[in-house]
């Protein structure tokens, strides 16, 4: 494990990953959306996993920082310029695939970050920023009519006539998410609702990620449940982590079910000036984080599912998000007067730990 920490030290210094870095894109927090928290946890745990367990990935050397070529297509030069220009860390965890899934995971991030970006814009008012969602769905229904908009959308149909099981609901959904986050107003009466919504930001990441990373076609059913629960149960935890954040923008995520079930008020959830949650608000984020660790629970039961090189990935997406849930416990489930946070060597100590695990069984 100390070999592995000095390996994983060096390579942090070789890329020039700061530290604030890791921790941002490894467990995201609070930001105009939750968009691409799935995404973006996969970079880090990718990273990591490399590092500490490459046999773990199949990964025979390290990543080079190389965007795609312009001589495999321009679209392609164009979907990894963006790819390494938003998310460079994702751009290092790519490299770590075969050519044929780096340029489909490409591909499917250009399609998503631009609609993301949409969203984030400082710019614009709900209105406009609706409108804009409005037209790429339209742009996505010609994609899949075989007329795409422009190259990178060019670029998404190449990918999704290699992989069928990349429907035009899941991108759709997507758009769903933003649109959420665009109309501005977060309120959700039931799980049901908010389910829905971790669904649209994070689960159909997961569904989407099982065709690009090599699940055969005739497994894709089985799978889709597990890794979708996986997907909401990250968004869960952001959620639960992010409480006093949200309170700052005027957002209460949980639903109006659950708060009237523990007798907790929204103006409670919205008090950021609060020394800290009541006791009945922190029974009412117990509850959640249970459903968040049942979540995860259900998504390590489809693990076995996937293609061996990634079950490392996906086991350390699962152990990372129930460590900040035992953080969030430490703190008595009050996330609301301290944002709840993994240090960077807490971190690091999940992995190694699975690392040595499955090193110990053979995996």
């Amino acid at each position: 494990l100390a070999l592995g920490w000095t390996r994983s030290q060096r390579a942090i210094s070789r890329c020039r990953l700061r530290a604030t870095t890791l921790h941002s894109v490894m467990l995201p927090g609070a930001s105009p959306s939750h968009q691409h928290s799935a995404m973006r946890c996969w970079a880090g745990v990718l990273m990591l996993a490399a590092v500490l367990c490459p046999a773990a990935l199949g990964a025979a050397s390290p990543p080079q920082r190389t965007p795609l070529r312009a001589s495999a297509s321009p679209a392609l030069a164009e979907a990894s310029a963006l790819l390494w220009q938003y998310d460079s860390l994702l751009g290092w965890a790519s490299r770590l695939f075969d050519t044929d899934k780096r340029q489909a995971l490409t591909a499917v991030y250009a399609w998503c970050r631009r609609a993301d970006e949409i969203v984030d814009s400082a710019s614009g008012t709900p209105a406009e920023k609706l409108e804009q969602l409005r037209q790429r769905r339209e742009d996505l229904a010609s994609l899949y009519r075989g007329e795409p908009h422009d190259q990178l959308d060019g670029l998404l149909l190449e990918t999704v006539r290699i992989h069928p099981a990349l429907g035009e609901q899941l991108f759709s959904a997507m758009l769903d998410g933003m649109e959420t986050d665009a109309a501005g107003a977060v309120r959700y009466e039931s799980w049901a609702e908010l389910e829905r919504y971790c669904y649209c930001v994070a689960g159909v990441v997961g569904e989407m990620s099982l065709p690009l990373l090599g699940v055969p076609p005739e497994q894709l059913t089985e799978a889709v449940s597990p890794a979708v629960s996986l997907g909401n149960a990250v968004q869960l935890v952001n959620i639960l982590r992010d409480i006093g954040a949200d309170a700052k923008l005027g957002r209460v995520y949980l639903p109006r079910e659950d708060l009237e079930r523990f007798g907790v008020r929204e103006a409670e959830l919205l008090d950021v000036c609060s020394s800290r949650l009541s006791e009945s608000g922190r029974k009412l984020v117990e509850y959640e984080a249970d459903r968040a660790r049942a979540l995860i629970a259900e998504g390590i039961c489809g693990i076995e599912l996937l293609p061996r090189s990634v079950q490392f990935a996906v086991r350390a997406i699962a152990e990372l998000h129930l460590a900040m849930l035992a953080q969030l416990e430490v703190q008595e489930y009050d996330s609301l007067s301290k944002r709840v946070r993994l240090t960077l060597p807490a971190k690091a100590a999940v992995i190694a730990k699975l690392a040595a695990t499955s090193a110990l069984a053979g995996r």
